[in-house]
């Protein structure tokens, strides 16, 4: 018999580079082709050239033309800085009238609390894309009221998130308020405060209630 021994030999990385980091690259290559891409095109991207409409990609044109001579890939540089901009100003009025109206829902409660929750689910109950563009049909063209539309459609992500985080950022403190007091048997106080002042939910109320009988 002859022993045969196979080893297997773990191939050495070739890059040290994580997902992570090849994304944050490339998404800094797109930031800086959209912000400086405009100075480094040969052809205008809004001139009309009929003798050369419909060509196929080739040395001087690398997407090719459209119908009306101009280069498609001269137009795609041109067009993500509008892109970006547009990107970055919908999720910056997004993310802060949601994260506003999310804290504002939580830290009231009651019909605060229950109405804003109540428009957030009516909106979500349309897809989003469709629901953006019957609200841009409705204002009209351009560029602005498409923002304005997509603004109104993203905003219930950050609303629904930031509300869920204030209630848990709540319930921890009123749960460490609770136990700190308990070992002072000053129960009395806690029953006052939970469902008086706080307005907490009554599970913690009737279980500081059921507590306080106890103890007396």
């Amino acid at each position: 018999r002859v022993a045969i021994s196979i080893n297997f030999i773990t191939p050495l990385p070739v890059s040290m580079l994580t997902w992570n980091n090849i994304c944050d690259y490339f998404i800094i290559i797109i930031i800086f082709i959209s912000l400086f891409g405009t100075f480094f095109i040969k052809h205008n991207p809004y001139q009309v050239n009929m003798g050369v409409s419909k060509l196929s990609p080739c040395s001087e044109y690398i997407f090719g033309t459209d119908n009306l001579g101009r280069c498609v890939f001269c137009r795609i540089i041109a067009g993500s800085k509008t892109s970006l901009f547009t990107a970055l100003i919908v999720v910056f009025v997004s993310s802060i009238t949601g994260t506003f109206l999310g804290i504002v829902a939580a830290n009231f409660g009651g019909f605060v609390d229950e109405l804003i929750t109540k428009i957030t689910l009516i909106f979500q109950a349309f897809p989003s894309f469709v629901l953006a563009i019957s609200i841009a049909g409705i204002l009209g063209g351009g560029l602005v009221n498409g923002m304005i539309a997509l603004c109104a459609v993203y905003w219930t992500t950050y609303s629904k998130l930031s509300r869920s985080l204030v209630y848990k950022v709540k319930n921890e403190n009123l749960l460490n308020y609770y136990n700190e007091v308990k070992e002072n048997a000053n129960l009395k106080y806690v029953i006052v405060d939970f469902g008086g002042k706080n307005s907490v939910s009554n599970y913690y109320a009737n279980l500081t209630e059921t507590s306080a009988c106890n103890e007396i």
